[in-house]
């Protein structure tokens, strides 16, 4: 287990664990856990059709830096499709709206697409309310 700008990283920091999971499907999963209730965990997985980001508790400033790193470890990768599910927040404030629209421009700035999984209703309710929502494609 490694602290690192008060979150706790436990399992093989930046290093996935590869499964497979089917015929061509390959999964990984790398969680970063927060060291308090309400900080932000981030699972990420391989799909058929790239990568996804489930996201979980609070992204706020606090907890922005963490997946500000793994947004850009993939950065330069062409994953084809980057999901992030935010159907597990409990919260979103301006700063993670911020890196949605950063992710948004990565993805088009690097040829692959950015897909959001809605969250629950404060965090849809972010996006509508900053006219934001027309710019982001939501999958269920």
């Amino acid at each position: 287990m490694l602290f690192l700008n008060n979150l706790r990283i436990q399992g093989f920091g930046s290093q996935l664990l590869a499964n497979r999971a089917g015929p061509g499907l390959m999964t990984a999963t790398t969680s970063y856990h927060g060291s308090t209730p309400g900080n932000l965990r981030i699972e990420r997985k391989l799909d058929a059709d790239g990568v996804v980001l489930v996201l979980a508790g609070e992204l706020d400033l606090a907890s922005s830096p963490a997946l500000d790193r793994q947004l850009r470890e993939l950065d330069g990768t062409n994953p084809g499709r980057l999901l992030i599910d935010l159907s597990r927040l409990d919260f979103m404030d301006s700063t993670g709206l911020a890196i949605m629209i950063g992710a948004q421009q990565s993805a088009q700035d690097n040829g692959h697409r950015l897909s959001l999984r809605p969250g629950p209703g404060q965090v849809q309710r972010l996006f509508e309310l900053t006219g934001v929502l027309d710019r982001f494609t939501f999958e269920e």
